[in-house]
């Protein structure tokens, strides 16, 4: 059976195959697109966000307070920002930059400085028992610092600027 279809304004006769043609033509290439994308995403290291993931945000870091503890401007999405917000190095501890520790302190805030402040970069929060973001002893949220996709929390304790804790 045919049926008519505009064509470059003016009115023409298609044959039902040839509808169906160019939809499955177009079905195609609309898969081809996906998956050309999600290859693309796969390359530059993106993946489908996992359980674990559903506390990561893009941070701003406004100063480095000392060896594990750094102020950022939080990126929440949807122009929502948190501002000022104190953060602490989660399952790390680095030396206090005063007292008997304080060349060691200093030494372990001064890479850190080097490394974020005033630098855009991935922190990923720690879940407590309820699923909230979870906070130490001090009400600051416990983050993990992720730079050019290295843990920076894990390299300070490689370093030998840090040692890991557990809260």
């Amino acid at each position: 059976m045919w049926h008519t279809e505009p064509k470059n304004d003016a009115w023409c006769e298609v044959h039902p195959a040839h509808s169906q043609l160019r939809i499955l033509v177009f079905t195609a290439l609309a898969l081809a697109s996906a998956l050309s994308f999600s290859i693309q995403a796969a390359e530059v290291g993106e993946r489908i966000p996992k359980k674990a993931d559903r506390y990561v945000y893009m941070a701003n870091i406004v100063r480095v307070i000392d060896g594990d503890t750094v102020v950022a401007d939080i990126d929440l999405g949807f122009h929502t920002w948190r501002r000022d917000e104190r953060l602490r190095l989660a399952r790390i501890n680095a030396p206090e930059p005063r007292g008997d520790t304080k060349e060691a302190g200093l030494a372990a805030t001064e890479w850190l400085k080097n490394k974020v402040e005033g630098k855009r970069l991935i922190i990923r929060t720690a879940a407590d028992k309820s699923g909230r973001d979870k906070r130490g002893k001090f009400g600051r949220y416990l983050v993990e610092l992720y730079l050019d996709g290295r843990n920076l929390n894990d390299e300070m304790v490689q370093l030998g600027l840090a040692e890991r804790t557990h809260y």
